[in-house]
Order: C-alpha cells, then sequence, then structure tokens
C-alpha cells in the first residue's frame, strides 16, 4: 500500500512540474534575433576554447557605432581572458613558489593588455532604425589563439618553475586545440 502512495506522490509531483513548466513558457515563443548567429558562432569556438565574444555599439555615427561594438566585444575579451589565464592558474601554477607567483601574475596582465590588441572583429551585423537614423552594431571579436597560446609559452619561459607546468601535455594539448578551432574557423572550414 505504501509502494501505491509513493507511487501516485511522484506522479503527482511529476505532472506538478510538468505543467508549471509549460505554463511558464505558454505565450513565448522561440525568435532569432540579429546576434543569434553570431552567439551560435561564439558559443561553438568557446567551446572549443577559443576566446570569443559579442560586443554591440548603438550611434547615429556607423563607424561610431562600429567602434563602440568593438570596443565593447574587446571589454567582454578581456573578462573571459581573465577568467581563462585564473583556469590556467589554477590548474597548472599550483604550489610553485611566491616569486614565480609573482612572476606569473605581472606576465599576465602584460599578456591580457597586449592580447586585447590582438582581438579582431570577425563578423558584423549591422542594424539601421531610420525612425531615429540610429545604427546598431553587433560584432562578434576573436582572439587569435595562436597568439595566446604563444604568450602563455613566452610567461613559462621567463621562468624555469612556471615553465614546467606550461609545458606540460595537456594544457599544450588544450591550447594546440585552441589554435586549430581558431584557424579552422579564419579558414572557413
Amino acid at each position: 500500500m505504501k509502494k501505491i502512495i509513493a507511487a501516485f506522490a511522484t506522479a503527482a509531483i511529476l505532472m506538478g512540474c510538468a505543467s508549471s513548466n509549460s505554463e511558464t513558457t505558454k505565450g513565448y515563443k522561440k525568435v532569432e534575433t540579429p546576434a543569434s548567429e553570431l552567439q551560435a558562432i561564439k558559443k561553438t569556438l568557446n567551446d572549443k576554447g577559443v576566446l570569443a565574444e559579442i560586443g554591440q555599439g548603438e550611434s547615429n555615427d556607423e563607424m561610431v557605432a562600429t567602434t563602440i561594438a568593438q570596443d565593447e566585444g574587446r571589454k567582454q575579451i578581456a573578462i573571459s581572458l581573465g577568467v581563462q589565464v585564473k583556469r590556467f592558474s589554477d590548474q597548472y601554477v599550483q604550489n610553485v613558489g611566491n616569486e614565480a607567483k609573482k612572476i606569473w601574475e605581472e606576465k599576465t596582465n602584460q599578456l591580457t593588455v597586449e592580447m586585447l590588441r590582438g582581438t579582431t572583429s570577425n563578423k558584423t551585423v549591422t542594424l539601421f532604425n531610420e525612425g531615429t537614423n540610429t545604427y546598431k552594431i553587433y560584432s562578434l571579436m576573436i582572439m587569435d589563439a595562436k597568439a595566446f597560446k604563444d604568450a602563455i609559452n613566452a610567461i613559462g619561459a621567463s621562468n624555469e618553475e612556471i615553465g614546467l607546468r606550461v609545458k606540460s601535455a595537456d594544457l599544450q594539448a588544450r591550447m594546440d586545440a585552441a589554435v586549430d578551432a581558431y584557424q579552422a574557423h579564419i579558414n572557413g572550414k
């Protein structure tokens, strides 16, 4: 009898969850936005270890809107780069001496500034509102994965203790996969 009651209770809970789920989506439909294609490309690249972000800019001047979108994309890449470097630090630069940690932090901060200059706008979507004479630009910004790998390797070359960790097969394989994905995307494969 207890099993029957438990089965009914479970069924009631599942039905309640199913109906509440359909209620929350009732009236909504999936839509494509101007940035949907860029979001899909970004996700694919991010999943392969390539840093890519989308910036948005708006202005009455198309070039200003483009510059704002690219700057916003670079800002987002800076955040992602910081997260990526932190992950590498947590995974590969643990248990190193204080001097090595200091060098790692200094070099990765320099890396962030230098790498942001190396980001390029890969694809843009331009919208124009005739009513307000305003351009809205979405720009997919991508960081060169090979330049990122070279910079990480250069940081490793500056200190033997860090170098041993940077040269780990796992880290090199991750960065190589990102370089391959970046090259395939840029070459249209």
